[in-house]
């Protein structure tokens, strides 16, 4: 009896040790992707942001692959028991009783994953964002908290957006450069297809609203005040793990005094 209990613990302890081996290599295959040379979703993504292939190529493929990972192993409704057919973590379907694997993937889903896949991540892979994230990175608060998880929506203005108002930032202090950047970003995720004429929406700048305006096609947005004119939406929905971003091609100045 006591040679059968040995026995069976050792078997034990070996199919764990080896299952282990086998889940750390999945997960890191599926970060590596090695198994998704082809990563799905990109096709929809490369046609949206198609003008980004002037941009950092090597930046763009590691967001693209990150994006493409929590696409196919983190969104919320693909939680356990869910399908999830493209996610080769073994975990995403089951929760085996030995080893809480599944909550090992999900820290990856709510931590590295979510912030190489998140709106700073996007905004970094495109050049044409470089003067974004130049100011951004002067305020770490604004960055951390845009590489969470969360609900987002940045109207992210092109360098060129912010080379028309080169004179204008020079005159603002640190304080009102953030209230710009902040007037950018809504706390709710706001696609094209919610975009209605006249709207009014909260941003993360306190007391301050941006307004959409749809006219001939064409979809602008402008802060209260609109001290800079209002900024046409060049693109929309560029997906990233915790929201969208807009294009457009105006810094959005609302009223600072």
């Amino acid at each position: 009896m006591t040679k059968l209990l040995a026995t069976l613990l050792y078997a034990a302890v070996f199919v764990g040790r080896s299952s282990v081996h086998a889940y750390n290599s999945i997960l890191e295959q599926e970060e590596a992707g090695i198994e998704s040379n082809n990563l799905k979703g990109t096709t929809q993504r490369e046609l949206k942001m198609s003008y980004m292939n002037g941009g950092n190529s090597k930046i763009g493929n590691y967001f693209e692959k990150y994006i493409s990972i929590y696409d196919r192993c983190c969104v919320p409704e693909f939680v356990l028991g869910g399908s999830r057919g493209d996610c080769k973590c073994p975990v995403r379907t089951a929760k085996w009783w030995i080893f809480d694997w599944y909550s090992k993937w999900e820290a990856k889903c709510e931590s590295s994953i979510t912030a190489k896949s998140s709106i700073v991540a996007l905004a970094s892979s495109n050049d044409d964002f470089s003067t974004l994230v130049t100011l951004l990175s002067e305020y770490p608060d604004l960055v951390d908290a845009l590489s969470k998880p969360g609900t987002f929506t940045v109207f992210a203005p092109t360098n060129a957006a912010f080379d028309e108002i080169t004179s204008t930032v020079a005159t603002l202090t640190e304080d009102q450069i953030k209230e710009v950047l902040m007037t950018h970003v809504l706390g709710s995720v706001v696609k094209e297809a919610d975009l209605s004429n006249g709207a009014a929406v909260d941003t993360l700048a306190a007391g301050e609203q941006v307004t959409v305006t749809l006219s001939d096609g064409k979809a602008f947005v402008s802060a209260a005040g609109n001290n800079n004119g209002a900024a046409e939406i060049t693109a929309t929905d560029l997906q990233a793990s915790n929201g969208v971003v807009h294009v457009i091609d105006k810094v959005l100045i609302p009223d600072l005094n």
